[in-house]
């Protein structure tokens, strides 16, 4: 969380930032081949909200880069996610419904069952990238939460 990326996450529109260290999600993802970088994610979005959003977001960023006309805007307030590692489930594991992105979880809460029987979390975290579907036999990405003012 160095200078550098402060001054960075100034020039960004969103609030909710998880700073992930590049051994955390692999080489497969192109944020991993970059010494300091952002990568911007909307989720999935059938309605085409996520485009207009993303698209919005990026001109925000190009004027604050100065490579757009327009007036600079900072965001100085920001919840920082500092991402520690996966959460592990088995293949036939089902996620609880009602668990939220970004919701801390809590140790003993219950996170989801495996046929019948109910699945209870080994431990307190800040869930990124929640829910079936999103990394093979991973739950959610395991992170800390602090609130930052720039």
């Amino acid at each position: 969380f160095s200078s550098k990326i402060k001054g960075l996450l100034k020039l960004i529109p969103i609030s909710k930032v998880a700073l992930i260290r590049k051994n955390n999600l692999g080489s497969k993802a192109l944020i991993s081949y970059v010494n300091l970088g952002v990568s911007l994610e909307y989720g999935p979005d059938k309605s085409g909200k996520n485009y207009k959003k993303c698209l919005r977001d990026i001109k925000i960023i190009l004027k604050n880069l100065e490579l757009l006309p327009g007036k600079k805007n900072i965001f100085r307030s920001k919840e920082v996610y500092t991402v520690l590692g996966s959460y592990k489930v088995p293949n036939d594991f089902k996620p609880n419904n009602h668990l939220k992105e970004f919701q801390l979880i809590k140790r003993g809460q219950f996170i989801g069952h495996i046929n019948k029987r109910k699945i209870k979390s080994t431990k307190s975290f800040y869930p990124i990238f929640l829910g079936k579907g999103r990394y093979k036999r991973t739950l959610a990405l395991i992170a800390k939460k602090k609130d930052v003012e720039l």
